[in-house]
């Protein structure tokens, strides 16, 4: 009788170690549905609109700040992104990893990038930042985000990029404008 006591407790805390190192693993991983991150843009002027398009989703590993199982987010126009290639890559997981490859100057690399899918973005399914005090912020799921700022002024119908174009939101973040009329926006093109 003391032996089978003595078996079926170690059956229980061998289950109770094995749940534990699950739950353990699975604190490292954050559910991109739940956690929301800031995206703000300090030093800004009233009459602008900061659009946030998601374009890379993914699984968000808090303790490292990666996102693993990279996907289409949700600011891509799916009819618009088939047979969209980009460094000889057409699905959303091989380019982020073909750009994570490149090297040399990575503002031209995102800059390249943020021309090439700047019209895939589905108009109808960014993020507006909201104006208070001199900034603009939104809350967003972990993701890469194309960020589009437009003047809405009739008289100078003028686009700004931010200099971060493609932001890798994985925590808060804060950012400058940056002039900028060569980038386009959806729907246009660089001169």
């Amino acid at each position: 009788r003391k032996e089978r006591i003595m078996r079926n407790t170690k059956k229980v805390i061998s289950i109770l170690l094995t749940l534990l190192m699950v739950v353990g693993m699975m604190s490292t991983f954050a559910f991109a549905d739940t956690v929301k991150y800031t995206i703000t843009v300090k030093k800004a002027e009233a009459n602008h609109t900061y659009t946030a398009y998601q374009i890379f989703s993914g699984d968000l590993k808090v303790s490292d700040k990666t996102l693993s199982n990279i996907a289409w987010g949700s600011g891509i126009d799916n009819t618009k992104i088939t047979g969209f290639t980009y460094l000889e890559k057409d699905t959303a997981k091989d380019i982020a990893e073909e750009l994570g490859k490149q090297t040399g100057n990575e503002e031209a690399i995102a800059r390249a990038f943020a021309k090439a899918i700047a019209d895939k973005v589905d108009t109808t399914k960014g993020t507006v930042l909201t104006y208070d005090n001199e900034k603009y912020t939104a809350s967003v799921t972990p993701g890469y985000y194309l960020i589009i700022e437009t003047e809405n002024s009739s008289n100078n119908n003028k686009n700004h990029v931010l200099a971060d174009y493609m932001l890798k939101v994985v925590g808060d973040i804060s950012l400058d404008p940056k002039d900028d009329s060569k980038i386009p926006t959806p729907g246009k093109t660089a001169d």
